[in-house]
């Protein structure tokens, strides 16, 4: 059973009320991805096939900046170098300190079985903080009961 802290849990179940949210892509990765990066062993970092499938989403459907995230986790503390991505030249780094950063989250690390792609929307951010300048918005939740 997934977690359902897991945007591949929540998320299917409200991407089609009718409320405004970021427009989301998922990739699901393989077994074999989610294994190695898992047990950071062999190839785990290789992140060209991820790299391919975001590009082409951003191409077709995003403009950029957008917002990267595992299904788990953003690493958003270090904004800058890691989920928030405005050049696409910088895909790499982005993607390697939100999988990397997902490692070291939490006693136990955070399992990652997706890369999701999100709109970017602008806040009115107030400050930011940490080293990465994550902003600090005003922000409302919203919680569904589904």
């Amino acid at each position: 059973m997934k977690s359902k802290s897991s945007l591949l849990y929540w998320y299917p179940k409200i991407k089609n009320l009718d409320i405004s949210m970021p427009k989301t892509e998922i990739i699901k990765l393989t077994s074999k991805e989610i294994e190695a990066y898992g047990a950071c062993e062999g190839d785990c970092f290789n992140l060209d096939r991820l790299e391919t499938e975001v590009s082409k989403i951003i191409d077709s459907k995003f403009e950029l900046p957008v917002f990267l995230r595992t299904d788990e986790y953003s690493n958003k503390h270090f904004w800058n170098i890691s989920c928030y991505l405005d050049d696409i030249n910088n895909l790499h780094r982005n993607l390697f300190e939100i999988i990397s950063g997902s490692r070291c989250a939490g006693i136990f690390e955070l399992p990652i079985e997706a890369i999701c792609v999100r709109e970017f929307i602008p806040m009115d951010t107030r400050f930011t903080a940490f080293s990465g300048d994550m902003p600090v918005n005003p922000e409302r939740r919203y919680f569904i009961k589904c």
